[in-house]
């Protein structure tokens, strides 16, 4: 199933003419990590969220 989503994913940016798409996973996630290292590997980006006190 997530192969097909990513493939989906790929020909829907090649339809769209869209040159990159990000998404993101919990560190700690190797099961998702292991399928998204099957198709391009992380950018070595960190994450911050701020958010209201």
């Amino acid at each position: 199933m997530g192969k097909a989503l990513i493939e989906w994913l790929r020909n829907a940016m090649r339809a769209e003419g869209w040159a990159r798409v990000y998404w993101v996973t919990q560190q700690d996630n190797a099961r998702a990590r292991r399928l998204y290292d099957q198709f391009t590997e992380a950018d070595g980006f960190v994450r911050y969220v701020l958010k209201q006190r």
